[in-house]
């Protein structure tokens, strides 16, 4: 999958390859993987909150060294936002023009 094993810098025509499972199990997969966040972020107690975030070699030059597990945190959480106003942008060119669109 490119960088990491998550997709970044996959090459467009290898993207244009995927295979996308059906929507339920695509689904079905997204609630899994953001209550596991959930659950993992509830996990994280006061002091854990602002230590330092240890090196992670595989994201290594990604995220800015020193920073603390809090920003990490906060870091996904804008980074999964902004994930989520290109998919309302790209369903928007699907739709009319001016027309709300609402999540399902």
């Amino acid at each position: 999958m490119g960088y990491a094993e998550t997709g970044m810098y996959m090459d467009e025509a290898t993207a244009a390859r995927l295979s996308f499972p059906p929507k339920e199990t695509l689904l079905d997969y997204v609630r899994q993987a953001f209550a596991a966040a959930d659950l993992a972020t509830q996990a994280v107690d006061e002091n854990q909150f602002l230590m330092e975030e240890q090196p992670q070699p595989m994201t290594e030059g990604v995220w800015e060294p020193g920073g603390t597990v809090g920003s990490a945190i906060f870091d996904h959480l804008l980074h999964d936002c902004a994930h989520f106003g290109m998919m309302q942008i790209l369903l928007g060119q699907q739709t009319v023009p001016g027309k709300d669109v609402e999540p399902e």
